[in-house]
């Protein structure tokens, strides 16, 4: 627990002083007038020193007046005015204004070696209030623009967030620096937000919760991954409840849900390969499928609800619809750019029926279902596309009628055959009876030999 007492004070600097003595000796007035030259001020609550404070003041035996004193708080500059009243408890009743407030340097104090840095200039106004014991700040911050960067893959370039119109309200009290609510635009959209940081721990704690409107894929793939950034457009919606520490991103744990209404995708890496292997699994639709097309073209709703967990994000239903049906993902993606999980690629009747064993497969269902293991990196994936599974799943639902029709089959080349043989030529019945009857026994042979072989290739099948 951080000391609050006034012994912990410690007061610095010269000043000019001039002192009125007025009254009687049993009722004395002291009034008088200084000014602060090049002082400094340090408290556990003021969380660092107050230096190069100048500025005159007034004070009595009640309290002390500051009139347009300057101070800094590291590299951020104040004007202070208002008093300072009980001397036992130092109850303060400040406003001040701060220009240029220096959100470089303020970051930079509290998200030291956090793999988070926020940069700006801005100015703010607020007040300072109550006991020191129970001091409490407000402050109204304002930039034009900034940036912001995180280390978002381990060992790579830190992601950047540059944003313009900063706004936020914020208050600090009993070690705790809340943000009550901040907006900004940034990748031609705008953030929400609020939370709060327990500035008495260490490593600092903090919790936030966010909203952002129609943040631009391809403006933050432009700023971050240019080699990708004709990879994915349109809008991104959803909201952020985290809690961490300023160590960084992998102390992160909370719950995103994220929504795209609608935009286009080019090419993804992934999608090439599940393409590609496609067209090796199914030879008949590889004339017929269209890459360019499934490779890129437009998404609508995709939807998705992410755990941040251990340095990890993870999906477990992360969905997005294109015109041949959609995909899903469920797994993780890692802070060192690689991805672990499964997906399935649903394919509607449309695209089934150009090609003739999906024709089969799918038989009087809307859509078929085809697994996919994804695993590796990020960029470059390897993806394993299991439709033999899928062949398996939807051939034993067949598995009834297949036996039924083969049996039948069977049974016709029994009986057709030995019809056939006794409608061949009745005059000459006598003549062929040794024949016929080895022709009878080795239609028999052959029909068990078939149906010994079918039996055990369905047992295999379905197995």
């Amino acid at each position: 627990m951080l000391g609050t007492s006034t012994a912990d004070i410690d007061i610095k600097g010269n000043s000019d002083v001039n002192i009125l003595i007025s009254g009687t000796p049993t009722s004395p007035k002291i009034n008088g007038k200084l000014t602060i030259v090049e002082g400094s001020f340090s408290h556990p609550l003021a969380l660092r020193t107050v230096e190069h404070i100048n500025g005159p003041a007034e004070f009595d035996l009640n309290k002390i007046t500051c009139n347009n004193v300057t101070a800094y708080w590291g590299k951020s500059k104040a004007v202070l005015n208002g008093n300072l009243k009980d001397y036992s408890k130092l109850i303060s009743d400040f406003s001040f204004t701060v220009n240029p407030l220096d959100i470089t340097d303020a970051a930079g104090f509290f998200l030291v070696n956090s793999g988070y840095t926020i940069e700006g200039l801005g100015t703010g106004k607020g007040t300072i209030s109550g006991d020191l014991e129970n001091i409490k700040v407000l402050c109204e911050a304002t930039a034009p623009n900034g940036k912001a960067t995180m280390v978002v893959i381990e060992g790579n370039e830190p992601f950047k967030f540059p944003y313009t119109n900063l706004n936020a309200k914020c208050e600090y009290y009993n070690n705790v620096f809340t943000i009550s609510t901040a907006s900004m635009n940034i990748f031609d959209g705008s953030v929400t937000a609020n939370g709060k940081f327990l500035t008495n721990k260490d490593p600092i704690e903090f919790e936030i919760n966010s909203n952002i409107n129609m943040i631009q894929t391809q403006s933050f793939l432009k700023e971050n991954l240019a080699k990708y950034q004709n990879s994915l457009t349109g809008p991104l919606k959803g909201s952020l409840k985290a809690t961490g520490t300023t160590v960084g991103l992998s102390s992160l744990k909370g719950n995103a849900d994220i929504t795209a209404p609608e935009g286009t995708y080019n090419c993804p890496d992934a999608m090439k390969q599940i393409v590609s292997k496609l067209k090796t699994a199914l030879p008949k639709f590889a004339d017929k499928i269209n890459e360019e097309k499934i490779a890129s073209g437009t998404y609508k709703n995709l939807i998705g609800n992410y755990r941040l967990e251990n340095g990890s994000i993870i999906s477990d239903n992360a969905l997005a619809n294109f015109e041949q049906g959609n995909i899903s993902f469920s797994g993780s993606i890692g802070l060192d750019a690689t991805i672990k999980g499964n997906s399935k690629l649903t394919l509607t009747r449309e695209a089934c029926l150009k090609d003739d064993t999906l024709k089969q497969l799918i038989g009087n269902k809307e859509s078929f279902v085809l697994p996919i293991s994804i695993k590796g990196s990020l960029t470059s994936p390897d993806v394993d596309f299991k439709l033999d599974d899928s062949a398996k799943a939807v051939l034993n639902e067949k598995k009834d009628e297949l036996i039924n029709k083969g049996l039948k089959s069977l049974q016709k080349l029994i009986n057709g055959n030995s019809s056939q043989k006794e409608s061949d030529n009745a005059s000459e019945t006598q003549k062929v009876d040794s024949k016929q009857e080895l022709s009878k026994q080795d239609i028999k042979d052959k029909a068990k030999e078939a149906e010994k072989k079918l039996k055990q290739n369905l047992k295999k099948l379905f197995k």
